[in-house]
């Protein structure tokens, strides 16, 4: 199971509890948080249509959904008869903000875009065992084509020019004293801040730079050296003006 697939099922019931699903949670932080904030808004919402919790508005910040009361200045009394019509429109109303910030929190770009980094490297399972290095020569013009220099090519054991979401981007694996490591350049990709993820048997990491996004993956396992790899790429890649 994926990170999508994780949400859509906690957004369906965030309840659920199936054996898959907890495997993948176990695995995954920010499927963890997600399950925990639709639990938390679950619980306000069933309060909310008991009428035991003031009035509530949902806000998002970051990513992240969160519900507060809101302090209404005392008005008269009305007949009883609409008193069960505004709560049902004000929950309405509420379900509509807070799904569609959950919505939007599932779907972040850096959680697909790691979905869709995994998946590209799956699809070249030939690059961890390359056994014919590329030149040095051919590895930094696959990298110009891109905008980028790297240091220390001598350590690139794989080196190919891939299509990722419609652009031409270097797919590299480099050799470490860890193993190797992909590395994914993405040019014109952007992520606000080190971003990690876990999933479909590898540990990554989503690096911003200047340019773009470095992703550098790691086979779950055997990445314990991760931060320190990744760290290590973004000061060997240089990104032209």
């Amino acid at each position: 199971m994926n990170c999508p697939e994780a949400r859509l099922l906690i957004g369906a019931d965030p309840r659920a509890e199936q054996p898959a699903l907890e495997e993948h949670l176990r695995e995954c932080d920010a499927c963890r948080q997600f399950r925990r904030e639709m639990r938390t808004l679950e619980s306000d919402l069933r309060r909310v249509l008991q009428g035991s919790e003031p009035a509530l508005t949902a806000t998002s910040t970051g990513g992240t959904i969160g519900i507060r009361p809101i302090h209404a200045r005392p008005r008269r009394s009305r007949p009883a008869r609409f008193v069960r019509p505004s709560r049902w429109a004000l929950a309405a109303s509420l379900l509509a903000l807070a799904g569609a910030g959950l919505l939007l929190w599932a779907l972040q770009p850096s959680a697909t875009l790691a979905d869709d980094l995994v998946a590209h490297v799956n699809g070249e399972p030939g690059s961890w065992s390359s056994t014919q290095p590329p030149s040095a020569t051919r590895v930094q013009a696959i990298l110009r084509a891109a905008g980028v220099s790297l240091d220390g090519s001598e350590d690139v054991i794989y080196a190919r020019t891939c299509p990722f979401r419609g652009r031409e981007v270097p797919h590299l694996v480099v050799r470490t004293a860890d193993g190797p490591y992909t590395v994914m350049i993405l040019p014109d990709r952007s992520v606000h801040h080190l971003e990690h993820f876990s999933e479909g048997g590898y540990m990554g990491e989503l690096v911003p730079a200047r340019g773009g996004t470095l992703a550098v993956l790691g086979l779950k396992g055997e990445s314990a050296h991760l931060e320190r790899v990744a760290a290590e790429v973004s000061r060997s890649v240089h990104w032209r003006t």
